[in-house]
């Protein structure tokens, strides 16, 4: 399931373009049901709204080469911070 969401340190093309069908199949259902109570409507159309923006920046971060999902350079340098071999306590 892993290669199927995440692919070289990114939403997988096929992930990012759920995520944007996704979103707005969820907002236009908001924002076109009437009998839905208006607090789930508006619900609805934030969680549209916010699918879109992940599907969309993840696919802008995949053009430009950011690998958010993936252990860079920095993430264990990080890592050494932690082991608490501190000598000056």
């Amino acid at each position: 399931m892993r290669f199927f969401v995440f692919k070289d340190g990114n939403f997988s093309p096929l992930m990012q373009a759920i995520l944007i069908i996704v979103g707005i199949a969820v907002g236009w259902i908001g924002l076109q049901v009437e009998w839905i109570p208006r607090v789930l409507r508006l619900l609805m159309v934030l969680a549209g709204f916010g699918s879109i923006m992940v599907g969309g920046l993840s696919a802008r971060a995949h053009l430009i080469g950011i690998k958010p999902f993936e252990n860079s350079e920095w993430r264990n340098a990080k890592k050494t911070y932690k082991d608490g071999d501190d000598p000056q306590k």
